[in-house]
């Protein structure tokens, strides 16, 4: 387990947060599923960008607060850590990803549904970058500030 599924862990039992961690197996195949729908390196999702696919971007500081609305009443898939090291959570119900987050430390993370109809990500320059239907999402987002 990575540092950052470490922190997760702890903080999920402390807010009773339904939080399990997926198996290598389980998380390999949600970033397989995530990188051939949106055209992302399997192997390095931190790039977060993709000339093959439509995607929109917010830059806010608190913009991942915001992906709870999203997120309501999905269950999600939270990707952490970097490359090989890239673990994957899932969360239920969706919305208390952003619980979550606000009692971690700040990093780099992704958020799916298990047929990857969406990718949210938030990267280390604060920005919210949204494919698929979370594309559209941030769109509406931008449109009525």
């Amino acid at each position: 387990m990575n540092y950052i599924s470490e922190d997760i862990l702890k903080v999920s039992r402390k807010l009773g947060i339904q939080a399990s961690l997926l198996s290598p197996e389980e998380s390999d195949a949600i970033r397989d599923k995530v990188a051939r729908r949106f055209g992302l390196d399997k192997a390095d999702l931190q790039t977060c960008t993709s000339s093959m696919t439509e995607y929109k971007v917010i830059c806010n500081d608190d913009a991942w607060r915001w992906i709870g609305d999203f997120l309501r009443g999905w269950t999600a898939f939270l990707l952490v850590g970097e490359g090989a090291l890239t673990e994957t959570w899932r969360v239920a119900p969706g919305e208390r990803v952003v619980e979550l987050l606000g009692e971690t430390f700040g990093f780099v993370f992704f958020v799916t549904n298990d047929n990857a109809d969406y990718l949210l990500c938030y990267d280390d320059h604060n920005c919210l970058i949204g494919f698929g239907s979370a594309a559209s999402w941030i769109g509406e987002m931008k449109s009525h500030p």
